[in-house]
């Protein structure tokens, strides 16, 4: 996949919102609502109207099937494919609706910077963790 320039609409902020709002008790489905085909490109696409993830969704049942999946397709993780389509940056220059690659002890996770936080798939839902957890920030068009 080569770099992205996404463009967000005018009104984002509102369609990012109201997109956490319909899914903050949505519980995890992995390759259904998952960190990445859900949570994180489902408000790319409430932001852009650009899905980053529809040749991904449905294609998993679990973390490793993802990492199986993301390997057939050429790349080791997720941070490999965050740079082969966004520009990354440091966390400390995350801005509201950027993405954020969490550390963890496998796979990674993403997230959606808000602000000091970062909002996560939990079990049961949404929940956020501190910007300083991101690893990396892949920036989501210009947050004007």
């Amino acid at each position: 996949m080569s770099m992205l320039t996404l463009k967000r609409r005018d009104d984002w902020r509102a369609h990012l919102l109201a997109y956490l709002a319909e899914v903050k008790a949505t519980p995890l489905n992995y390759g259904g609502h998952d960190c990445g085909v859900g949570l994180v490109a489902r408000a790319v696409e409430a932001m852009t109207g650009v899905d980053l993830a529809a040749q991904w969704r449905g294609r998993y049942d679990s973390a490793r099937g993802a990492l199986r999946m993301l390997r057939d397709d050429g790349y080791a993780d997720l941070e490999t494919l965050g740079r082969s389509m966004l520009p990354a940056f440091h966390p400390s220059l995350g801005q509201i609706g950027d993405i954020a690659l969490v550390r963890d002890d496998g796979l990674g996770a993403l997230g959606i910077v808000q602000g000091e936080r970062i909002i996560v798939m939990t079990e049961t839902g949404l929940g956020s963790v501190d910007l300083l957890a991101a690893k990396l920030i892949f920036r989501v068009g210009d947050a004007r």
